[in-house]
């Protein structure tokens, strides 16, 4: 019905009343009809009162109202923007204004940096609700992937069958909120809804660690007030959970963190739940974004690009360009000994270590090592061989990475060729951190898009590494 006066939808009689010139917004109608959906199926509760993407509703209405009025709201247009995203309304030719360009109104529903205000935003909800279904892409904060048709299934399991759901709290009652669930803490985070940890470094066994976190919530006046601290292993195992009460640090007592200590690991991930409690209402749990802390290294080991000149050299002591993997241990002065692969990757003019991906045949050059340890800082000499390699950002990468607990190679660097020094004589110098906790190999790699000619080229140089372990 158009009404001329403003666009709602009435749930005492099942209508959709739209203002004059809205009967042509596509974002507006599926919107309205997001709200018809969420009734009939108990998603979302109703309170008709004044809303917009630029409130804070839990500041401007409260607790009893402000988590309900945005979790509707923010589902509303959620609905509206993935009815356009998975109907034909996307592939209809000639387009239809105003449909399936990710903009709903003027927020761009994927990329929007604007109006994170925790739970009680309808722009996060609507946002966060895109992300649980639509795998992250670039996003790094986003690995949660269900699916709109998994995100649907788990609102239908949370809706009460007397009472609809009444607000985000609600439906991550009836989720997985574990400290383990670590896509779902990014994204919490992300949107201000519960704490950032403000903590990545490294801890020592005499020395008690004080964890720090902001209480998020993203309200001036409903900010998180009661915080749980979970300690885990490297590969997630719960050491130890407390309760801490309304605080943004915690040093653990002496027992606590010689239980951390009595695990013998040499690096700890933690994070935080929190909730927001009030008279009106309770929030949560909200879990954080999820960090690590690596014991500080005892150890450390340098290698010499001239510690490979026999190893990686071909039979006639020469360096050679090898166009399939070589495998080789390497043993130092000290008899400090690990192991190598290598593609594409020599021992040049009996000084550097040298990687060349820009060949015929060729197009990636690497080199691994297997320190047979977890390594948790490395350090390093790398340049361009000189300013006449053939390569730039826009064709060829260069990466640190290293080998995670599943056999995948995960990047912790990639640096930029335009800005890296194209003078061997005069390389750039690196420390890097290793925080991931178990490593099961270091590589750096360098791969291009233009194979090409009958020369070594793309040529990045290695030298002076040491590891800290």
């Amino acid at each position: 019905m158009v009404t001329g006066l403003s666009s709602f939808y009435n749930f005492a009689f099942d209508m959709i009343h739209l203002k004059v010139n809205n009967q042509y917004d596509w974002d507006t109608i599926l919107h309205e009809f997001g709200h018809y959906a969420a009734d009939k199926e108990q998603f979302t509760d109703y309170w008709p009162a004044e809303h917009s993407f630029t409130q804070n509703q839990n500041d401007v209405h409260g607790k009893w109202i402000g988590p309900m009025l945005s979790w509707s709201e923010g589902f509303a247009t959620y609905f509206a923007m993935i009815a356009q995203e998975t109907t034909s309304l996307k592939t209809v030719s000639p387009r239809i204004p105003q449909t399936s360009d990710m903009i709903y109104s003027s927020i761009q529903i994927e990329t929007d940096t604007k109006y994170l205000w925790g739970e009680g935003s309808e722009t996060v909800i609507a946002r966060l609700l895109w992300d649980f279904q639509d795998g992250g892409g670039n996003e790094i904060w986003d690995t949660v992937n269900w699916g709109h048709i998994g995100l649907w299934n788990k609102l239908q399991n949370a809706a009460p069958w007397l009472t609809p759901l009444q607000n985000l709290s609600g439906f991550l009652d009836l989720i997985d909120t574990s400290y383990a669930n670590e896509g779902l803490g990014n994204l919490l985070s992300y949107y201000k809804i519960s704490p950032k940890l403000l903590d990545d470094g490294y801890f020592d066994r005499d020395v008690k660690y004080t964890f720090r976190w902001e209480a998020g919530g993203g309200s001036d006046k409903y900010p998180n007030n009661d915080f749980k601290l979970n300690i885990m292993k490297p590969n997630g195992q719960l050491i130890f959970s407390k309760n801490v009460g309304n605080v943004t640090s915690y040093t653990p007592t002496n027992t606590e963190w010689q239980t951390i200590l009595n695990t013998n690991v040499k690096t700890i991930r933690w994070n935080v739940t929190a909730f927001q409690k009030d008279f009106w209402g309770d929030s949560g749990p909200f879990l954080s974004d999820t960090k690590t802390i690596a014991y500080r290294n005892t150890e450390s080991q340098y290698i010499s690009a001239a510690d490979f000149d026999t190893v990686f050299e071909n039979p006639n002591q020469q360096g050679q360009y090898f166009f399939y993997e070589k495998t080789a241990d390497v043993q130092l002065d000290n008899g400090y000994q690990f192991s190598t692969k290598r593609l594409r990757c020599s021992y040049i003019e009996n000084e550097f270590l040298v990687l060349s991906p820009k060949r015929s045949g060729a197009g990636t050059a690497y080199l691994e090592f297997d320190f047979g340890t977890d390594i948790n800082n490395i350090e390093f000499d790398i340049s361009m061989w000189s300013a006449s390699e053939g390569v730039s950002d826009n064709d060829t990468t260069i990466k640190l990475q290293y080998k995670d607990t599943n056999g995948n190679w995960v990047t912790s660097r990639q640096f930029s060729i335009n800005s890296m020094s194209k003078d061997r004589l005069a390389m750039n110098h690196y420390s890097i951190d290793l925080l991931n906790g178990y490593n099961f190999g270091i590589r750096f790699i360098t791969e291009t898009i233009i194979p090409i000619g009958s020369s070594n080229k793309g040529r990045v140089v290695l030298n002076n590494i040491t590891i800290n372990y």
